[in-house]
């Protein structure tokens, strides 16, 4: 349990069933049914050098993206607060046994992250994200992320989001009968879990971005990039052709060239049935 504790190298039945408990846990909050697309907002640059791959080895390795180490994020509050938080719903839960999941979880802050929003066209999130209004979300399938993308949720904004997002963790096991060997696998689960929604819980500042995160694990040496003057690790995690649905030119781009200098591109490479529509929002990068 301590080696992968440490290296998080977990066999896919194992897997597969924190999928099924992150689906339970969630289940409030999301579901692909009701967020059919959800946008990742981004630049023209990187929509043409970075993410969509001119000659992938195959369809299911044609869009790359970018799941950056969570230390890196705008928000440097945001892991203190989770555990802050999280520490004291399992006191108000009475939960005193899992208290060292929050202190083994508080020694997993490096986890890497995607983010996506349901919000297509939001002025704070051309400003904040889309290359202050230079940019384009782009939209991709909610199932088909579902199905490449493990664990993907919603983030919380508030301590009664997070209570009951540990309240159902601990439902999903209250009143069944385990045996120990059983018992140690659902704790490393639990303690998966924890990790999890840790790297979901966001201050409330931010509830209008509607994010939605991927969380990987770090399971990959990490590769690097330049931004901002920072060196910052990444992992490079890959999608299907078929994921990608629509682009979003941002509100401040030629309306007529953009569309179509993108649609001649994407259509040169592979993506004949991708959405390209114009922000309606009214902002102006001055």
């Amino acid at each position: 349990m301590e080696k992968n504790r440490k290296e998080w190298q977990f066999g896919e039945p194992f897997l597969a069933k924190t999928e099924s408990l992150m689906d339970f846990v969630y289940d409030p909050w999301f579901n692909v049914q009701e967020t059919p697309v959800l946008y990742h907002y981004s630049s023209v640059k990187a929509l043409f050098s970075e993410i969509l791959i001119r000659k992938p080895e195959n369809d299911d390795k044609a869009i790359s993206l970018f799941a950056t180490d969570s230390r890196y994020l705008n928000d440097v509050s945001e892991i203190e607060l989770g555990k802050r938080m999280m520490r004291e719903v399992f006191e108000k839960m009475k939960i005193s046994s899992y208290n060292r999941i929050v202190e083994e979880v508080g020694e997993l802050e490096r986890m890497n992250i995607i983010s996506f929003s349901k919000e297509h066209d939001s002025i704070p999130m051309w400003s904040t994200y889309g290359n202050n209004g230079d940019g384009i979300a782009l939209g991709f399938d909610s199932g088909v992320l579902k199905e490449h993308l493990r664990f993907i949720c919603p983030c919380l904004y508030s301590q009664e989001a997070t209570e009951e997002s540990l309240r159902r963790l601990m439902d999903y096991y209250l009143g069944k009968n385990h045996s120990q060997e059983e018992m140690r696998e659902i704790i490393l689960q639990i303690m998966v879990v924890c990790t999890i929604i840790l790297g979901q819980i966001k201050n409330s500042y931010y509830e209008y971005e509607k994010e939605v995160r991927y969380i990987t694990l770090p399971l990959h040496k990490p590769e690097f990039r330049l931004k901002n003057n920072l060196i910052i690790p990444y992992a490079r995690v890959f999608l299907p052709r078929r994921a990608l649905r629509r682009v979003i030119i941002g509100p401040n781009l030629d309306r007529q060239l953009t569309f179509l200098s993108i649609r001649d591109y994407i259509r040169s490479i592979g993506y004949k049935d991708v959405e390209i529509i114009q922000s309606d929002a009214p902002f102006r990068n001055l």
